[in-house]
């Protein structure tokens, strides 16, 4: 009796001591599933969230063409960027926004590009607009590639995070004013702008450099409101003036309208025109009126030896030409592309730090290196013309 208990006893010990190791052993391995998971996890976790990339332009009213223009040059970045992988596994989204060249609108658009998480914007055709939105940008430290706004006071507003690819419009104005009183010996100058800030900032500047140059120069200036269509009264004003040449500082919209109606009113002298009329649409709507017309402008597309691959692609992808700026908004996407590449980061002060250490960064309009108000330290403007109906160099 007393060995059947010892047996007993022994069996039922031997038992709980394998019911023990196997409960060890199982938790042992439970730790080295979990340690086996964990560092599984950690050597495949990886950030494949698209970074977005917001941009900004007038895709309704007046300058709707050509804002829609600055978002197919920037789409087309964007899609050659995924095409070749992305950006370290992660894929490139473009926000867009409407900004319909209006400050109130622009600002609504940069506030919902910020709640997108959009890491830098692209964009703006219009500097107030631009201007009325810097503050939103700053106050969120993203930056932002201006691609056609080149009123001069945005860079000089001490925003860090600001960076204008292309010249300002005291550069232009006084490309404008030289064109006038130097290569067309004109003495007598008739100044028409709009209530833009644009349009005022190249007007003011452009008289400022004629003053300088030719002191005996005489300057008339009349203002126009966008969105008007009868411009008799400024026209009259103008053919009274007898100018021997007339610069045209606002948009395209309106200032093909006013080259007719001076053409119908018999002012014959040399019109010239602002950056923001180089456009198709100017010669769509003033047809023959349109020849011989000067432009000061950064470079167009057509001229820059860099661009016949982009002319073609976006020839064959929108079954149009490019205009005036969808090559610089294409710029200014691969611009932040390469500065994310080089911060290795997506953080805001990060890509403000690197784009402020932008070294002749090999784009299409030029090699691009910023001052320290983040304009171009070696912009271009150069003067065009119309020549059966087409841009070709002055």
């Amino acid at each position: 009796m007393v060995r059947i208990r010892k047996i007993s006893f022994l069996l039922t010990l031997s038992l709980v001591c394998l019911m023990l190791m196997l409960g060890g052993c199982g938790g042992n391995q439970g730790e080295k599933d979990s340690g086996a998971s964990n560092s599984t996890s950690d050597a495949t976790t990886q950030d494949t969230t698209p970074i977005k990339i917001g941009f900004t332009s007038p895709l309704t009213g007046a300058c709707a063409k050509g804002g829609q223009d600055m978002v197919n040059g920037a789409q087309m970045a964007v899609d050659a960027i995924n095409a070749a992988g992305g950006i370290s596994g992660r894929t490139v989204e473009l926000m867009s926004e409407d900004d319909a060249c209006e400050p109130q609108q622009a600002v609504q658009a940069a506030n919902k590009l910020i709640s997108q998480g959009v890491v830098a914007v692209v964009g703006y055709y219009c500097s107030g607009a631009a201007n009325a939105a810097l503050p939103v940008y700053d106050r969120a430290k993203t930056p932002i590639i201006l691609a056609a706004a080149t009123a001069t006071n945005l860079t000089q507003q001490g925003y860090l995070n600001v960076f204008r690819i292309q010249g300002n419009t005291d550069q232009q104005g006084m490309v404008a004013a030289k064109t006038m009183l130097e290569g067309l010996k004109g003495k007598r100058i008739a100044i028409i702008r709009d209530n833009t800030s644009y349009s005022r900032g190249l007007a003011e500047s452009t008289e400022n450099w004629i003053k300088q140059i030719d002191p005996n120069a005489s300057v008339t200036s009349e203002e126009i409101t966008p969105g008007e269509k009868d411009f008799s009264s400024v026209v009259t004003q103008i053919k009274a003036f007898n100018p021997d040449n007339i610069y045209f500082t606002g948009y395209y919209a309106e200032g093909s309208i006013i080259l007719k109606q001076l053409r119908t009113l018999g002012v014959k002298c040399q019109f010239l025109a602002g950056d923001a009329n180089n456009d198709p649409t100017f010669v769509a709507v003033a047809g023959a009126d349109a020849e011989g017309v000067i432009f000061t402008s950064p470079p167009m597309v057509e001229g820059l030896p860099a661009a016949t691959k982009f002319i073609e692609d976006y020839k064959n992808r929108f079954n149009m030409v490019p205009a005036a700026y969808s090559v610089y908004s294409f710029d200014g996407v691969n611009l932040v592309l390469d500065a994310i590449k080089r911060a290795n980061s997506t953080d805001g002060p990060a890509l403000i730090d690197a784009l402020r250490d932008t070294d002749n960064f090999k784009a299409i309009t030029s090699d691009i290196s910023f001052d320290e108000k983040g304009d171009l330290v070696e912009p271009g403007i150069v003067t065009l013309t119309i020549k059966d109906g087409v841009f070709v160099p002055y």
